[in-house]
């Protein structure tokens, strides 16, 4: 009833030409590690997880002929805000969370058809983001989900999530007011 995992990528070659025509080297690499523990039955579960995709910590206009960011990581949609491709910031690079999640099955008219989860993330950037005044903290993220499953086809998923501490995003908007 414990599950270890893991995945690492990594990325290289040639991305793309500066200017004088010199090639721009991609060197990044993404890792996931975690842990889950499911209780005796199947009653509910913990767990957490480390996720750590590279930013490239150049500054703006440097001379620097490597860029050292994981290009793009899709489908990672842990969090609500910051990750969701649907419905939020859709952040797939430059990220460093720390992630621990719980989920209680629960049963309506069949076996575990009504899942209440919880996610709590600590998120920074892997490097310091330039157009926010070399600032890292992403903010910590507090979602809620529950998902009824309706039929074998069909489920009905309602969800909230809380961000707060983003220095990243509040700079990208313009600042506080």
């Amino acid at each position: 009833d414990f599950e270890l995992f893991g995945e690492i990528y990594f990325q290289a070659g040639d991305i793309a030409e500066d200017v004088t025509g010199d090639e721009i080297d991609l060197g990044g690499f993404a890792l996931r590690i975690g842990a889950m523990w499911t209780a005796q039955g199947g009653t509910f579960s913990v767990g957490g997880m480390i996720d750590l995709r590279t930013g490239d910590g150049d500054t703006v206009g440097g001379s620097d002929d490597t860029v050292d960011s994981f290009i793009g990581y899709e489908s990672i949609n842990d969090l609500l805000i910051l990750e969701d491709q649907y419905f939020g910031v859709d952040w797939d690079t430059n990220i460093f969370a720390i992630k621990f999640l719980g989920e209680l099955p629960l049963q309506i008219k069949a076996k575990n058809d009504l899942v209440l989860s919880a996610i709590l993330g600590f998120c920074r950037t892997a490097e310091d983001v330039q157009f926010a005044s070399g600032e890292d903290a992403l903010g910590n993220e507090l979602d809620v989900r529950a998902r009824w499953s309706i039929t074998k086809q069909a489920s009905l998923v309602a969800a909230i999530g809380l961000l707060f501490g983003s220095d990243v995003l509040e700079e990208s908007m313009g600042g506080s007011l």
